[in-house]
């Protein structure tokens, strides 16, 4: 699907997706033109070597959808891939959607394969004001990405939450059951402070006087969604070191309960320790033992074995081992 939004000054915002008319709004130096390329058909994608007339690798990547973000300079215009992102909590896990943008004088394109959530408010935008698309197509790019960057935070707010799940359940039930909720939700973390790096660079680039196209009275507003790229950056870290004390809260109370367990095992062997060697030493074969011959000599026995095991729960106790 394509979606063409043009803007001249005195003619105001104009919408079609009729890709015929594409020549004519490009040759006018006047205008700003924003072409969406929405799960394109192969007709569409077609239009970015007839009519734009650009390079076959930035083209391929675009087609394919798998590159890294990253930012390319051409002759005349620049190519960019940035990454949109969408959390799935069932997996613990994020979706990411590339989107290639494509940023010449006066235009502005954008190709993804699947909705893209910041594509779509810098539409709704548009239908409330053309202020976006009348300070051109750098301002354009800005709000794209400030959009886009925008959309980590529901992100990091819903991660924030899980970690805080995660290490209440460790307390509260002693851990049992999130050692594969802890491995499973440490894998993204990772990924997503990677890929929020790559944007990071990207936005640092736009944000100096390296690239013509865009304005400098704008870089300052790559500037504000850079910031804010580095706080996504330094909270993925922080996350990624909470989830590691948690790992190692989770390990200290499963050692704490082997603790226990074997403690109480040790106890329990202690005291039999002495009665096993009573009862050894009366089940040998000899004639003469004492008590043997007497007709009380087995309560007699098994009373002092008894007092044997109180005596020495009591000094556990006041010990404190148990």
């Amino acid at each position: 699907m394509i979606d063409i939004y043009t803007h001249r000054q005195g003619e105001g915002l104009t919408h079609t997706q009729n890709a015929d008319v594409l020549p004519g709004l490009l040759e006018d130096r006047d205008r700003t033109t924003w072409v969406d390329l929405e799960e394109p058909t192969p007709d569409e994608t077609v239009l970015l070597e007839s009519v734009f007339h650009f390079h076959p690798l930035a083209i391929e990547d675009c087609i394919h959808g798998r590159s890294l973000p990253k930012i390319d300079v051409f002759d005349s215009y620049l190519f960019l891939v940035v990454q949109g992102v969408l959390l799935d909590r069932k997996r613990h896990d994020f979706a990411s959607t590339n989107l290639s943008i494509f940023l010449g004088p006066n235009y502005l394109v954008t190709y993804h394969h699947q909705p893209v959530l910041s594509v779509r408010s810098t539409k709704v935008l548009l239908a409330k004001s053309d202020n976006v698309l009348s300070r051109g197509a750098d301002f354009l790019l800005h709000t794209s990405l400030d959009f886009l960057v925008d959309n980590y935070q529901p992100l990091l707010d819903e991660m924030d939450e899980i970690i805080g799940s995660i290490e209440e359940r460790i307390v509260t039930t002693d851990g049992k059951g999130v050692l594969k909720e802890i491995l499973e939700f440490k894998r993204p973390l990772p990924r997503l402070r990677r890929v929020a790096s790559y944007q990071k660079e990207i936005l640092n680039r736009l944000s100096r006087e390296e690239f013509a196209l865009v304005a400098p009275g704008l870089r300052i507003y790559y500037r504000d969604v850079f910031d804010h790229l580095v706080r996504v950056t330094d909270l993925a870290e922080s996350y990624k070191d909470m989830l590691a004390s948690a790992l190692e809260a989770y390990l200290a109370i499963v050692n704490n309960r082997m603790n226990e367990v074997m403690k109480l095992l040790t106890v329990f062997s202690t005291i039999l320790l002495p009665l096993t060697l009573i009862a050894s030493i009366y089940g040998m074969n000899f004639r003469r033992l004492p008590l043997a011959e007497w007709s009380y000599g087995f309560e007699i026995t098994l009373g002092i074995m008894i007092a044997i095991s109180v005596g020495m729960l009591v000094y556990f106790r006041r010990r404190r081992w148990i």
